[in-house]
């Protein structure tokens, strides 16, 4: 088990009391996605790592992603007088102009979108990726790597970790980036999924905090921070591959993304009070909970919510985030 120090708590999954299993370096069992009912997982207990997961609802789809057409101009026509006391005049061919030619030449640009499940309503809803994160400073709307969404303080944090090497840092409406090396050293430039799990009062942890758990193959970065997004504790350890036959091959295969669905006021111990879900580049989708029992999806569009009307492909996605502000787990991709 990876403690802080003498007297905290176990790193990411595990409060102050409770076990100490984490899915991302855990040799655990399995469960599954929030509305699935869940193959059986298998019957061992996660890894001694602390982890994260989502407290999540049941849900069903999420939204797809649309598409944009290059639209052509069209040519006016001229249509020719009538002569006073004769028949109308020959609609006059010559004077109309040709329509204007659709442009061509390039590739048009890959629109990314966000993908909106309710948790709530089960029923996905779509939008450009440049329709939601606005304002100065805004990342790029493309080329994202990875998310995670902070939750847990009275301002929450959006993390958008990008393909070039920098974050950005939403806080309340204001951003700001910085490369990745300069604040999660234990991390390489590269995060190909993140995931955080939160800790408040409820859960016997003051100050709340946030543990992120990020991934720079084959290893994970943890990081422990507070409402100023303030390193308190960090550590590096390898990925493992899950022992049980339902789990992820975490060491082996890299993610696509994970994301997390909790509420820190929604702890209980015992009790299930988080989710989380795994995407790798396996193609496959896994879920475990803090029973640590894990559930596979294969291929990652057979689990439920990805057969929903308006539901995206689960691998072109590169990212995902849970909000409690409106229970909805949002998707990222091309």
């Amino acid at each position: 088990m990876m403690l802080f120090g003498a007297g905290s708590c176990a790193l990411v999954l595990t409060a102050c009391g409770e076990t100490t299993d984490h899915p991302i370096v855990s040799n655990g069992g399995s469960a599954g996605f929030a509305g699935d009912a869940g193959s059986g997982g298998s019957t061992n207990g996660g890894s001694t790592n602390g982890g994260s997961a989502n407290g999540g609802s049941s849900s069903a789809g999420w939204p797809n992603g649309g598409s944009s057409s290059g639209g052509a101009a069209s040519g006016g026509t001229t249509n020719g007088g009538a002569t006073a006391g004769g028949s109308g005049g020959a609609a006059g061919s010559a004077a109309g102009g040709a329509g204007a030619s659709g442009g061509s030449g390039g590739t048009p640009p890959v629109v990314w979108k966000l993908h909106r499940f309710s948790l709530t309503t089960n029923t996905w809803q779509t939008f450009p990726l440049d329709q939601i994160w606005t304002g100065a400073g805004a990342p790029p709307p493309r080329d994202v790597s990875a998310t995670t969404n902070l939750d847990v303080f009275s301002t929450p944090m959006l993390i958008v970790f990008t393909t070039s090497g920098e974050y950005y840092l939403r806080r309340g409406s204001v951003w700001s980036h910085a490369s990745i090396t300069s604040k999660f050293n234990r991390n390489s430039s590269s995060i190909e999924a993140a995931y955080s799990t939160p800790w408040n009062a409820k859960s016997g942890t003051t100050p709340s905090k946030e543990d992120l758990t990020l991934t720079s193959f084959p290893n994970v970065g943890i990081y422990s921070v507070d409402s100023n997004l303030n390193i308190t504790d960090s550590t590096v350890q390898p990925l493992k591959d899950d022992a049980s036959l339902a789990g992820p091959p975490q060491g082996s295969v890299a993610p696509k993304f994970y994301t997390v669905v909790a509420n820190a006021d929604d702890y209980v111990s015992p009790g299930i009070w988080l989710e989380i879900y795994e995407v790798l580049e396996n193609g496959n989708l896994y879920h475990t909970d803090n029973s640590f029992q894990w559930t596979r999806y294969a291929p990652a569009s057979t689990f439920s919510i990805f057969q929903l009307s308006g539901a995206p492909n689960p691998n072109s996605l590169t990212a995902a985030y849970y909000e409690v502000a409106g229970n909805v787990v949002n998707f990222i991709g091309p």
